[in-house]
């Protein structure tokens, strides 16, 4: 070898010492800015304040993806009217969840209408009234669908 590749291989050795060496030293704290602490939240803190209601089918015939579901609520004079927002298909195990914010809780009473589309002209089931849940509390209404 010559002395030229020598001395490279002695600069790249160097340099890969240096490197190393420069990876492992820790940096001191108060170089970085302040940053405030992050404190862990689960991703159903915000809901987990308020409650949820289910509406579990049972079908007594073949299901229709088509189904479409209502919730409405009563007012004093006995009039029903549909709760905006609360309005949508069942999910493959034929259940429909809706989260219930916590100004809502434990008011009513509600009821759900399933309807035969989403045009919502041919109502199938309609269920027993009930009353939305307590803080942190799911209320699940089982209809029978004919």
């Amino acid at each position: 070898m010559s002395n030229i590749s020598l001395k490279k291989q002695s600069c790249l050795i160097f340099c890969l010492v240096l490197l190393l060496f420069a990876s492992t030293v820790a940096w001191p704290v108060s170089a970085l800015p302040p940053r405030p602490t992050p404190v862990p939240q689960p991703a159903t803190a915000v809901a987990s304040a308020g409650g949820s209601i289910v509406l579990a089918a049972v079908a007594e015939t073949a299901v229709s993806p088509a189904w479409w579901t209502h919730v409405q609520w009563q007012d004093p004079d006995g009039a029903w009217h549909e709760v905006d927002g609360w309005r949508g298909a069942f999910d493959h195990e034929l259940r429909v969840t809706w989260w219930v914010a916590p100004k809502d809780l434990s008011s009513g009473p509600f009821r759900w209408l399933v309807y035969a589309s989403e045009e919502s002209e041919t109502v199938l089931a309609v269920s027993d009234p009930f009353y939305l849940p307590a803080a942190h509390q799911t209320i699940t209404v089982h209809l029978a669908i004919p």
